[in-house]
């Protein structure tokens, strides 16, 4: 298997070898293409009329459930499952598979599809489009959001992002291994988000301060001072998950940094234990996206359009894990304003100085 490094991974919006860019148009490639307009009544029909397993490759545990429901509703034919891996598993196996023809795979969900796309032939997957969907070379259906959370058990108020860094409690961020966390302070490089910080520098440390503070630390602007002085002083952790719930839990209060989702719902629930800090000036949080795209190689490419266009909707979505808990649709329409002041991977937006900021990255990991 090929290695990933730092610099691969995050390619993951990097215009990408999702369709057969100049090499001959694949068998599904076509059928997809020809059948892009059909109605979800039209698919069901014709998914219908196709034999065989539909399986999914996933980085997700959530994707089997969500696969199975969504054969239930359809009535469709087939065992219909979800192989779960990790994400160098997950490589390994679609380069294997679908390099060598297999059918096996049918389709993949992934936080890493464009990365992965980049990385194999050209045409090894196809990206499909719901219709009425907007125009994209990588097709996010759902919106992971992360926050910052803190125990009710704290009476301390954090109402500024730079709040995180001038804080005597404990701030926890998974700095290593974790490409979407790395996304996230990358995009905080930007022009539009150097701006909101600082903003927020100016409205907590005193208006005219940014500009000095940028001098004596040698900064390009104040996104590149914020990822500095908070991947400095943040304690580097190996699971958000398990961070989640030991801080909702926690008798000596600490800021961690996970997707919402981690803290389970209902009146016990560990959502109900923390305040999310999600109302500071500078950012509220980070959307990421979910992939999906179709694998050249489907012996059943309607279903695989149908299945697109199921995990598209409120059902699916639902199907999947209890949508609202910081999980949204892209196709929902209020998306703009659920995710409203949160910072949005583009890896687009970072490429051109992607070299420099993974090495700055790499150098706060040790």
């Amino acid at each position: 298997m090929k290695k990933r490094s730092l610099l691969l991974i995050p390619t993951l919006l990097v215009a990408s070898a999702l369709s057969a860019c100049g090499n001959k148009e694949s068998e599904n490639a076509k059928i997809i293409r020809e059948n892009k307009d059909l109605t979800v009544e039209q698919l069901v029909e014709k998914a219908k009329a196709e034999t065989g397993n539909f399986t999914v490759y996933s980085t997700s545990s959530k994707t089997d459930k969500n696969v199975k429901a969504f054969a239930e509703k359809y009535k469709l034919s087939g065992t219909f499952s979800a192989v779960k891996q990790s994400e160098s598993e997950f490589y390994t196996g679609i380069d294997t598979l679908i390099a060598a023809g297999s059918k096996e795979i049918d389709a993949v969900v992934t936080q890493n599809g464009a990365s992965l796309s980049n990385e194999l032939a050209d045409g090894s997957l196809i990206n499909y489009l719901p219709k009425g969907m907007e125009k994209s070379d990588n097709y996010a259906f759902m919106y992971y959001l992360k926050s910052f959370a803190i125990s009710k058990a704290s009476t301390e108020t954090f109402t500024n992002v730079w709040d995180l860094i001038d804080t005597k409690t404990t701030v926890q961020f998974k700095k290593s291994s974790e490409p979407i966390n790395q996304l996230f302070m990358a995009e905080l490089t930007t022009d539009t988000w150097s701006k909101k910080l600082g903003d927020a520098y100016e409205a907590k440390y005193g208006s005219g301060k940014l500009n000095a503070a940028l001098k004596e630390g040698k900064y390009k602007n104040a996104g590149w001072m914020f990822m500095d002085k908070f991947l400095t002083r943040v304690i580097n952790i190996k699971s958000e998950g398990d961070e989640a719930k030991n801080c909702a839990n926690a008798t000596s209060p600490f800021v961690t940094f996970s997707p919402i989702s981690k803290y389970s719902l209902g009146e016990a629930g560990n959502y109900n234990k923390v305040n999310f800090l999600d109302s500071m000036q500078g950012f509220r949080g980070y959307a990421y996206k979910f992939y999906y795209q179709i694998s050249k190689t489907t012996d059943r490419p309607f279903t695989a359009m149908l299945y697109a266009n199921y995990i598209s909707n409120a059902e699916g979505i639902a199907s999947w894990t209890s949508e609202g808990n910081g999980i949204y649709s892209a196709t929902d329409a209020n998306i703009n304003t659920l995710l409203k002041d949160c910072v949005i991977e583009n890896f687009n937006d970072v490429k051109k100085d992607w070299a420099s900021i993974v090495a700055k990255l790499e150098s706060y990991v040790g």
